[in-house]
């Protein structure tokens, strides 16, 4: 009886696990495939070379460990490949495309010319101010006037070398093969004094031919029996230069002399920078100059710290609302003895390159006058000897040698695109992949983690 018993009771918990077995059987079909499932398959269909066989369980142990190395060499390249474009991306390189271009015509720059002598000695003398002149080229030179109130841009102007005197000869001026007058030039006061500028404002003066004939021509007098005793350089210091600039003659000018013929050779570059972080140009406002040059920038920083310094501006300078003109007893006493602290100034006004500009370059070629040029002139003042006009006139001729610009590009060295190229590049080298592939990975991560949240 007992026996019959427990023979039942073996049966039923026999039933009772079966059944158990079962259930979790179905539990495990609705569950799915486990998470390592999940893995193989994926290693399996994912777009990397060589992951399948590392996973393989068919193959033996040293292939499966040789694969492991060449993916984990590959995946090494990748990364350190990636770093260093990335890194090459982020130092923001640029490169330079230079390029001739051939236009129909090409712009003619302004040309400001001025004489070597500030003031004319004969009319100082005329006005009894010749010891007012001498204070601007001695810097020892005492006076008993009172300078207060004094016009030193109208003193400029009055005692300056005058157009109608500098282009006196006949046929003085020829442009593009046609006469020209001394009123197609304008009065600037510069750092060398007065001096006047053909096509200033940009008159839109154009060369369509090469060429001295068709360029800017022009006998020039430099009055040298006018000059100061205290000038040493006699002729005229010459600037081409784009019409929106302010002309700074005595700095970026070249100098030409009397009895000679000059010839200039002009040639156009114009350059284009990138602004930060490719480059270092900038287009920022000023307060008092127009258009941003870094010739502009160091002027306006010139006359803030001129201003601050010495309670004036020097003359060739813009006006400004409240501030006087600086006298020459205050340009020597005050601005040349603080140029020292000057540099320092320029380095804190931090004046970029502008992201457009124009430099106008030139060769020059000297020749000395013939004597049929001085004979014909001669003959046009005959109470003049050929010796005059050896000591006081010159030729200068100013022309483009090649109906072209040099344009000087800076571009950016490494975009985006070519990032993303590059690291495309690597993937499929080493690991047969492309980004595509991390949008696999990225699917792969999503489904196994909607997976797991849905389990819990």
């Amino acid at each position: 009886m007992d026996a019959k018993k427990s023979k039942t009771t073996k049966s039923t918990m026999t039933k009772v696990h079966d059944i158990s077995t079962a259930q979790a059987n179905v539990d495990s079909e609705k569950e799915g495939p486990d998470a390592k499932s999940h893995c193989l398959t994926f290693v399996n269909e994912v777009s990397i070379l060589g992951v399948k066989y590392v996973t393989n369980q068919n193959l033996a142990l040293l292939r499966r460990i040789i694969w492991l190395c060449f993916v984990l060499a590959g995946f090494g390249f990748l990364i350190y490949h990636l770093h260093n474009r990335i890194s090459y991306f982020y130092r923001y390189p640029s490169s330079v495309n230079i390029e001739l271009n051939y236009p129909d015509s090409i712009p003619f720059p302004s040309v400001t010319i001025c004489n070597n002598n500030r003031f004319r000695k004969s009319s100082l003398n005329a006005s009894g101010e010749l010891d007012v002149g001498y204070l601007y080229t001695t810097p020892n030179t005492q006076t008993t006037r009172n300078l207060t109130g004094y016009n030193w841009t109208e003193f400029y102007r009055t005692h300056g070398h005058q157009a109608e005197q500098m282009l006196g000869a006949p046929g003085a001026c020829r442009w593009n093969g046609r006469y020209c007058s001394p009123s197609q030039f304008t009065e600037v006061i510069t750092d060398l004094g007065l001096c006047f500028t053909f096509n200033h404002g940009d008159t839109g003066l154009q060369t369509k031919i090469i060429g001295s004939t068709f360029g800017l021509t022009l006998i020039l007098n430099t009055e040298q029996y006018d000059y100061l005793d205290t000038t040493f350089n006699a002729g005229f210091t010459i600037l081409p230069h784009h019409p929106d600039n302010t002309p700074y003659v005595d700095n970026l000018g070249f100098q030409i002399a009397p009895g000679e013929f000059v010839s200039v050779g002009l040639s156009q570059t114009k350059i284009q920078n990138l602004p930060p972080p490719y480059g270092k140009c900038t287009d920022k406002h000023l307060a008092y100059y127009s258009p941003y040059t870094t010739t502009h920038c160091l002027t306006e920083c010139r006359l803030n710290f001129t201003i601050r310094r010495c309670g004036c501006r020097e003359t060739h300078m813009v006006p400004v609302d409240d501030v006087p003109e600086c006298s020459p007893l205050q340009y020597w006493g005050c601005i040349v003895g603080a140029i020292s602290e000057l540099a320092d100034e320029y380095i804190n006004c931090a004046c970029s390159v502008p992201c457009l500009s124009y430099d106008y370059g030139y060769t020059i070629s000297h020749s000395k006058m013939s004597n049929a040029f001085s004979q014909v002139l001669s003959a046009t003042y005959p109470t003049y000897t050929k010796e005059y006009f050896l000591e006081n006139y010159l030729m200068l001729s100013l022309y483009y040698t090649e109906l072209n610009y040099q344009l000087i590009e800076q571009q950016v060295g490494y975009e985006g695109l070519a990032l993303f190229a590059d690291i495309g590049g690597a993937l499929g080298l080493v690991l047969g992949s492309t980004l595509m592939t991390g949008a696999e990975i990225m699917d792969f991560v999503i489904a196994m983690g909607m997976d797991i949240l849905y389990q819990k």
